[in-house]
């Protein structure tokens, strides 16, 4: 009779834990609009750049980040590892857009310490040299990244008998070079403008996961960046100046019945300098065709559709993804978008 009655109090509880989270979620959307529509050209880089998929796997499944075991920018689900001491991953993804195309190359590597996780990659993105028109062209040259995260659990049986919460932190550094050329024609001569920009930024992220039962997980997180840039104009003349943004994301995970799992996400970026607000919303499933070796994904990634394979060893897998439109925030400056991305994963 007690069991029955710890239980009965479990379920109440968690009643009113996803329907706050629900509430949450909800209270998000409708107090900050979408107003991706209003960004400038480098406020359209950052969000683009803040809802493309880290690997393969999330990429399947529309950019979920509250999986876990998958790929994610909450280091407090990085945290949640159910197998091995170590494990890895090297992700290829293209991006090819109407204008130009985005190619990133990312390797990370995690491992267990005591209670937690700590996982550190390396990323590296770049475009061609590409006329939007007979006047500009616009390339990316390089953009490195190493990022640390560190998370684990910390406390459980908060709430109800069998619940976990986890915590995590993560840094990520970035180095990145633009290039930009302007032709501006007058009545009697055509002059060229080249333009460089070096950017230097650092990022700081704290994020939570919160498994009330086995079968769901709830997680969120909030980061700031900043970034330091010196433009040269004709390789003479420089400019510098300072700017920050800021993502708080919220996300849940439910896997309903064996074998499937749906997930939503969503995230908001605003910026130090700009009234800019923008919202972006992901939606996905999975489904193993068969048990522990093979599962097909589909998702909604902001705006575009997305979908999915994975197939899965003892000691690692393979995931392929495809994905339509994806890049909604860019879309005005770069055009649609279609992406492909592979991932290799590895645990020991």
């Amino acid at each position: 009779m007690k069991k029955e009655f710890c239980r009965s109090k479990d379920m109440v509880y968690l009643g009113w834990i996803i329907f706050v989270f629900i509430l949450a979620l909800i209270f998000g959307s409708l107090m900050l609009p979408v107003k991706s529509h209003a960004a400038s050209f480098d406020e359209a880089l950052i969000a683009t750049s803040a809802s493309l998929p880290i690997g393969a796997d999330v990429a399947a499944m529309g950019g979920i980040g509250t999986l876990e075991d998958f790929s994610s920018a909450n280091p407090a689900v990085t945290g949640i590892v159910s197998d091995g001491n170590m494990s890895g991953a090297i992700n290829y993804g293209y991006f090819q857009f109407e204008k130009t195309r985005l190619e990133t190359v990312l390797g990370s590597i995690a491992k267990r310490i005591g209670n937690a996780v700590l996982q550190v990659s390396f990323a590296h993105g770049e475009t061609p040299l590409k006329f939007f028109s007979d006047e500009e062209a616009f390339r990316i040259k390089k953009s490195d990244t190493i990022d640390f995260q560190l998370g684990g659990k910390v406390a459980h049986r908060i709430f109800l008998s069998d619940d976990e919460l986890y915590l995590g932190v993560g840094l990520a550094i970035n180095r990145s070079e633009q290039e930009s050329i302007m032709h501006v024609s007058s009545v009697t001569t055509t002059l060229r403008h080249d333009i460089m920009i070096d950017s230097n930024s650092n990022g700081a992220t704290i994020g939570f996961a919160y498994k009330p039962i086995k079968k769901i997980t709830m997680g969120g997180f909030g980061s700031r960046t900043w970034t330091k840039s010196t433009t040269a104009y004709n390789f003479s003349s420089k400019d510098e100046s300072k700017t920050s943004y800021d993502i708080a994301h919220l996300g849940a995970a439910v896997k309903i019945f064996e074998g499937m799992t749906i997930a939503g996400d969503y995230q908001h970026l605003s910026f130090s300098d700009s009234a800019t607000k923008i919202d972006q919303y992901f939606l996905g499933i999975e489904q193993y065709l068969i048990k522990e070796k093979l599962a097909v994904y589909g998702g909604l990634s902001n705006g575009g559709l997305t979908t999915g394979i994975g197939i899965y060893f003892k000691n690692g897998g393979l995931n392929l993804s495809y994905g339509q439109n994806i890049a909604n925030e860019s879309r005005k400056y770069f055009g649609s978008c279609q992406s492909f991305m592979t991932s290799v994963y590895f645990n020991f």
